[in-house]
Order: C-alpha cells, then sequence, then structure tokens
C-alpha cells in the first residue's frame, strides 16, 4: 500500500549526486517543484549511522550534534529500529535509507523529532510512536519533509507552530490522533501527495492561512480536513477526500460570557475548489464561517444543480451561579457551490 504513493503524478524531482558508495562531502541534494522551490545545497561532510562501517554512529543525535549546517546525516537500515528523540537545530538533511524499514522510535516520549531549524530536510524514515509529535516543527521556515511513513503518534503525526513556507510532500500519514496539525500563524505552507488516513483528523489549520493543500488522499479520519479559529485564504484543490464522518469543517473560536457572543469571521476567504468528495458521512459543513468560496467540486455524484453546503451559527453564553455554558445551534443560510463537477477530477 505504501508503494503506490510513490506512484502518484506530480512534478516533484529530488537530484542526489552519489559519489563512492552512497554520499560524499561533495553530495548536494535540490529539492524542486513546480511554483514552490527550495534547494538545500551540502557543503560539508557525510555522517553515517548504523551499518557496518569502522567510523559510523550508532545513534542518530549523536551524528546530528557534530554535524554543522549543510552535511548530510545519512542513516542505515541495518541498524533500525532507532529508539531515539531525536532535536535538530541546525539546516541539514536528515536521509533514510529505507522507509518502510529505517524506523525512528519515540518510545511515546516527547516528540520522536523536534525542529527549530529553517532548512532542515527529511527523507526516507518510518517515525512513530511520538508522545507529543512524530515530528514537531517550531518557528522555522523553508523545511522539507517528504517519502516517509509518519504512524502511530500521539497527538499529532506531523505539528507545525509559527511556522512557515514549509513543504511537506508525499508522505503516508496514518493512525495518529491527528495527521497534521498546524497552528499560530503557520502560513504559506505547502501540503501535496500526502496520504493520510485513520486519523481523528487528517489536516487541522488552526489561526494558519494562506496554505496550499493539492493532490492529497485524505481517507477513514473524522474530520478529513478542518479549519478553525481565523484560519483564512487558504487553497484546498485537487484532493480526494473519501469515507471519513466529515469531509471537510470550517469553524471558529468562541468564548462564552454572561452575554451572547457570536463569531463570524472564524474560517473565511478560503477557497475550495475541483475537491472529489466521496463516501463520506458528511462531505462538508460549516459553524460561524463566512466568504468561502466553494467551486467545481464533485459531490459523490454528477450533479447539474448547485450543490448546497449546510451550516450553522453557533452561539453560546454564561447562565447561573456556578456559570453552566448554554450552546444554542442555528441553523444558518446554506452555501453554494454553483457549478459542482459531474465526474471525479484524476487526482
Amino acid at each position: 500500500m505504501y508503494k503506490s504513493l510513490f506512484r502518484k503524478e506530480f512534478i516533484f524531482y529530488i537530484i542526489v549526486i552519489l559519489i563512492g558508495t552512497v554520499f560524499t562531502s561533495s553530495s548536494i541534494a535540490i529539492v524542486e517543484k513546480q511554483n514552490y522551490s527550495l534547494s538545500i545545497y551540502p557543503n560539508g561532510k557525510t555522517f553515517y549511522v548504523g551499518g557496518s562501517g569502522p567510523d559510523n554512529y550508532t545513534r542518530i543525535q549523536e551524528a546530528i550534534d557534530d554535524a554543522t549546517d549543510g552535511d548530510i546525516v545519512f542513516v542505515y537500515t541495518e541498524s533500525s529500529p532507532y529508539y531515539e528523540n531525536i532535536v535538530i537545530d541546525k539546516s541539514i538533511l536528515l536521509i533514510g535509507e529505507n522507509p518502510s524499514d529505517t524506523i525512528i522510535d519515540g518510545n511515546f516520549s516527547d516528540c520522536t523529532i523536534y525542529i527549530n531549524s529553517s532548512d532542515v530536510f527529511i527523507f526516507g524514515f518510518s517515525i512513530k510512536h511520538g508522545n507529543l509529535s512524530g515530528i514537531k516543527i517550531w518557528r522555522s521556515k523553508y523545511c522539507v519533509i517528504t517519502n516517509n511513513i509518519i504512524q502511530n503518534n500521539k497527538r499529532y503525526g506531523i505539528s507545525l507552530i509559527e511556522s512557515c513556507n514549509n513543504s511537506i510532500e508525499v508522505n503516508y500519514i496514518k493512525y495518529n490522533d491527528n495527521g497534521i496539525k498546524l497552528s499560530s500563524k503557520s502560513n504559506f505552507n505547502v501540503f501535496e501527495g500526502n496520504e493520510i488516513k485513520s486519523n481523528n483528523n487528517g489536516i487541522y489549520l488552526e489561526d494558519s492561512s494562506e496554505n496550499i493543500l493539492t493532490a492529497n488522499e485524505i481517507s477513514n479520519n473524522e474530520y478529513g480536513i478542518k479549519l478553525y479559529s481565523r484560519s483564512r485564504k487558504n487553497l484546498i484543490e485537487l484532493n480526494s477526500i473519501s469515507n471519513n464522518s466529515i469531509g471537510i469543517f470550517l469553524g471558529g473560536t468562541i468564548y462564552p460570557t454572561f452575554a451572547f457572543n457570536i463569531l463570524l469571521d472564524g474560517s473565511i476567504h478560503n477557497k475550495i475548489t475541483k475537491n472529489n468528495f466521496i463516501e463520506n458521512v458528511q462531505d462538508a459543513y460549516f459553524q460561524n464561517s463566512r466568504r468561502n468560496r466553494w467551486w467545481r467540486n464533485y459531490w459523490n455524484e454528477s450533479k447539474i444543480l448547485p450543490k448546497l453546503i449546510f451550516g450553522e451559527l453557533f452561539i453560546c453564553r454564561l447562565q447561573g451561579i456556578p456559570p453552566t455554558a448554554i450552546e444554542h445551534h442555528i441553523p444558518w443560510i446554506p452555501r453554494l457551490d454553483l457549478r459542482p463537477a459531474l465526474k471525479p477530477f484524476s487526482i
């Protein structure tokens, strides 16, 4: 099943110049994608972890500690699994020999991989059993996370906090509490070609804007995609969203007081276009969100008439002593996909 992930057709190239057995200090890795590009040029040494080389490290963290910006840390499958909680605080390339068998296991302690540096490249690992996240990206930009299996992590498979202009592509993300979570103004990130299945939330954006979600397969989650709390101007295009309880949810945060509270500007100005909504219990729902554009989506069947997207106004107030939150859910004016697609898009 994981092998099918690498058969997807999108413009994504990884060029690694090999001199010697695997890498040398003159190796160069370049990651490029149409309309979004990032290049990392290693200019230093290559550190080897595992395997049978005479100077190879036994722990990934020890190799990272000795590396400097621009170095490569290459990890062999032979000594897998690696039971570590890794901290990356420099611009390096961390490359695994094989994503199915090069395993980093966080042993349910903290994060399996914690990134606190820009220009980090991670390729070719199975990342599991993080207590907080499989991969946590904190206040970092221009990182590339690609061709990894990220599974069985508590809370989040991948979390981004105050992190912008990162690329999360061609990963298999499954059986996490949440697949991908963005928060605290994590803007201008790209999520493309990932297979995200059997999580609570597949992709969850909170207070994060102008991100691109495209060509992802999102299935068998409680929420396929959730936008919450001032997540604005995101592009959600050409995704396959299937067999989720709710395909996509647009909402806003509300803080109750003793007066009525209405939040109308939660997730606004998002564009949801040319997605396939197939066999979800409910394809789409909104709460206290407006001015989102729905256009040319496929809604499980050929539809000539506009598609109605239902939602509600959520009002909450406190009442009594001690105060109790009283919720009011009021059906609201449906939104429209004025021109639904007649057949599924090829994704």
